[in-house]
């Protein structure tokens, strides 16, 4: 069966530029996939005409299988091409393995749909002889969430850290950046995240609603930046989120692990998106891993995990 990693995301850079006529806010965002991810298994079936969908997840999932994203993708899929699903061919069966937690900021969903929408790409040409355009692919993903677009370009040119802005649907790949001491794909990274904490993130963009923002900050200083340096040490100080001035202050769970993150040497805690998960570089001189971590997070209150940047 053929399987394909469904990357989880780290917004290095996020800021919002207001609220645009369809009632998005516009942003400005710099993005990197992680090598760490969900896994989507895919393959024609012989024995249905339409989908076969399974999930495995540590953590509970959305109960209706109709609203997983990647049952939506497969939908959007035949839905722009204007075809029936089973073009009187074979059926697609898929499995997917979650390892991103839920409403963690890390695009856990949105990878799903972009993978399969990938997959299903490849599908179709294996049975049809017919490659599907990129540009239709890109429409797909634009009608199913802001951040598909990021993860359909990884999948379909192996773009590993981009501009995203708009509503998240113009991606500009970014040179890979500058070597530094320690390049930055190198340096482990953690993600830690209170399973007692979920947010909203229309919760969240009405919080940055409310504080009546009249300045907004731009990402060139850290996309130059990123191209004369590539240390984390280095670059820490041009990280930034503009959520979290507003999502911290709301959930004290995560101001709690900032802090402790903090206590323990890990580099810059960034709130990942509008939240729920917190990321860090550690120091490769202090001996840290996710697993001496899980002393200060216990695995029966949080998801911790080490992972890198997919940057090299």
């Amino acid at each position: 069966m053929p399987s394909i990693l469904a990357p989880a995301k780290l917004n290095l850079f996020l800021s919002l530029h207001g609220l645009r006529p369809d009632g998005y806010h516009a942003i400005e965002t710099v993005v990197a996939a992680l090598r760490w991810g969900d896994t989507l298994h895919g393959e024609a079936w012989n024995t249905g005409s339409d989908l076969q969908f399974e999930w495995t997840a540590a953590q509970t999932m959305t109960p209706n299988p109709n609203d997983n994203l990647v049952v939506r993708a497969y939908h959007t899929f035949w839905q722009h091409l204007q075809q029936p699903p089973q073009l009187g061919l074979t059926g697609f069966k898929v499995l997917l393995i979650k390892h991103i937690p839920t409403q963690a900021g890390l695009g856990g969903g949105s990878s799903n749909a972009a993978a399969m929408l990938s997959l299903m790409a490849d599908h179709y040409q294996s049975i049809t002889g017919t490659a599907v355009a990129f540009r239709v692919l890109q429409a797909m993903a634009e009608s199913l969430g802001s951040d598909v677009p990021f993860f359909l370009h990884y999948q379909r040119h192996g773009v590993r850290l981009a501009l995203c802005q708009g509503r998240g649907e113009r991606v500009t790949p970014l040179a890979q950046p500058a070597a530094g001491t320690i390049a930055m794909g190198q340096q482990p990274l953690v993600i830690v995240k209170p399973k007692s904490v979920a947010v909203s993130t229309p919760a969240a963009y009405q919080l940055i609603r409310d504080g009546n923002r009249s300045s907004y900050r731009s990402s060139q200083p850290l996309q130059h930046a990123l191209q004369n340096v590539g240390c984390t040490k280095a670059l820490q100080t041009l990280f930034h989120n503009d959520f979290e001035p507003v999502v911290l202050p709301s959930h004290p769970a995560l101001q709690q692990v900032a802090k402790t993150l903090e206590s323990i040497g890990v580099r810059r805690p960034l709130l990942c998106g509008s939240g729920a998960a917190m990321a860090g570089w550690l120091d490769p001189s202090d001996n840290l891993s996710a697993r001496s971590l899980e002393t200060h997070f216990p695995a029966a209150g949080f998801d911790c995990t080490e992972t890198q940047l997919a940057l090299e």
